[in-house]
C-alpha cells in the first residue's frame, strides 16, 4: 500500500511539474507551438484538440494487449515501443513509413503513463524527426480527463 501511495504521489507531482513546463510550449487552441528545445510534452486535452483539428498525428506506442482494453479515439496504433531498445530500428523505420518520409510531421506519442512515449519521442528526435511530443500521463491521463475512447480496438492495419 505504501509503495502505491508513493507512486501515485510521484505521478501526481510529475503531472503538475510537466504541466508547468508545458504551459509555455503549447497554444490554448491546440495549435502547435514549438517549446524551448525540441523535446516537448503535451497535455491530454490539448493533444486531443490538436489531433482532432488535424494539427498533429496521435500515435499509440502500447503493446497490442494494452490497446485491446481501449485507445484514444483517432489514435493510430504503431509498432509497439520497448524501453529495452530491442526494436528501435524497426520502430524508427515504421515511423518513417507512417509519415511517408516527412520528418517534420507533427506527432504526439502516447503510451500507458507517458514513460515509453517520452523515450519513443527522444528516439525519433535523435533520428531526425523534428516535431514530436509525448502525452503527459499517457492513456491513464487521457481516461482521467474523460476524453473519447474506442473500446476493444486491435492493431490490425497498423
Amino acid at each position: 500500500m505504501t509503495r502505491w501511495l508513493i507512486a501515485a504521489a510521484t505521478a501526481g507531482f510529475i503531472t503538475v511539474a510537466a504541466a508547468s513546463i508545458y504551459a509555455a510550449s503549447n497554444a490554448p487552441d491546440g495549435s502547435w507551438v514549438p517549446g524551448s528545445g525540441s523535446r516537448g510534452i503535451i497535455l491530454p486535452r490539448d493533444a486531443e484538440l490538436a489531433a482532432t483539428n488535424g494539427n498533429a498525428l496521435l500515435v499509440d506506442v502500447r503493446e497490442p494487449d494494452e490497446i485491446q482494453h481501449g485507445a484514444p479515439l483517432g489514435a493510430n496504433a504503431s509498432f509497439p515501443f520497448r524501453l529495452d531498445g530491442s526494436r528501435d530500428e524497426d520502430f524508427v523505420a515504421e515511423m518513417v513509413g507512417v509519415v511517408r518520409g516527412k520528418l517534420d510531421t507533427k506527432i504526439i506519442r502516447l503510451c500507458a503513463t507517458g514513460v515509453r512515449s517520452a523515450a519513443a519521442r527522444d528516439l525519433l528526435l535523435d533520428h531526425g524527426f523534428e516535431n514530436v511530443k509525448s502525452l503527459v500521463g499517457g492513456f491513464v491521463a487521457w481516461q482521467r480527463d474523460g476524453l473519447p475512447i474506442v473500446a476493444g480496438r486491435s492493431q490490425a492495419g497498423r
